[in-house]
């Protein structure tokens, strides 16, 4: 799997870290969605992603993904 984070700007504060993000990859394997499994289309994405996350101790104790999902499946070739 070649899956990526690049990450473009960031903010902290304290215990917390906004990330704003450029995510991309190839689809090589199946993508299990709730309604059908996705064969390997071999096609590159790019996507955006803003992470926001919690630490405490060290360690992660939370963890926020928004991201727009049209563009990921636009590049697999499931949306128009």
């Amino acid at each position: 799997m070649d899956l990526q984070h690049h990450a473009r700007h960031h903010v902290e504060n304290n215990d917390t870290i906004a990330l704003d993000l450029e995510v991309s990859g190839t689809h090589t394997g199946p993508m299990h969605t709730p309604t059908a499994t996705i064969p390997p289309t071999g096609r590159r994405v790019v996507w955006d992603s803003c992470d926001y996350v919690r630490v405490r101790g060290g360690k992660i104790v939370a963890r926020h993904v928004y991201h727009d999902p049209a563009p990921f499946f636009a590049a697999l070739g499931l949306a128009g």
